[in-house]
């Protein structure tokens, strides 16, 4: 698994058990019981490269807005939370394309269905405008049980 892409996932406060247990939930099964397994696929999606490049632009987008580093409007676009922004999914739909239908109507029932919670696995006090759209995707995408 590329360093980087799980030091930035775990200093904006996601852990690889976080997106474990959303695997269950959209599996439908036992979490601790195929721990071993959601490892397994995890560390098999965070090797892809569009999904590192997701993950490093989306990451990176967010901190640079919470610290106030990106040029007016977009800083207003990402930075502020009450501000409808559309180009997270737009990238999230765009990667989940290269795998399979199933992994883009996972991603939809984690945003619509899910998003209280993936919010509250989130750390409050950051931008997360990417990072659900991040998460989502990498539970999706381990879902589809292809690797």
């Amino acid at each position: 698994m590329n360093n980087l892409v799980n030091k930035l996932l775990n200093d904006r406060g996601v852990s690889l058990s976080k997106i474990y247990s959303l695997i269950s939930i959209l599996k439908n099964d036992e979490e601790e019981k195929n721990k071993a397994k959601y490892k397994e696929l995890v560390s098999n999606v965070l090797s892809i490269k569009v999904i590192q490049d997701f993950i490093h632009l989306g990451v990176i987008l967010d901190i640079y807005a919470e610290n106030n580093l990106l040029p007016d409007p977009l800083q207003q676009l990402i930075g502020d939370k009450n501000t409808y922004f559309d180009l997270d999914k737009v990238l999230a739909i765009s990667i989940l394309y290269e795998f399979t239908p199933e992994a883009i109507i996972y991603y939809s029932y984690l945003q619509k269905e899910k998003i209280d919670m993936i919010r509250k696995m989130l750390s409050k006090n950051k931008v997360n405008t990417f990072l659900d759209d991040i998460v989502c995707v990498i539970a999706a995408t381990a879902s589809i049980d292809i690797y």
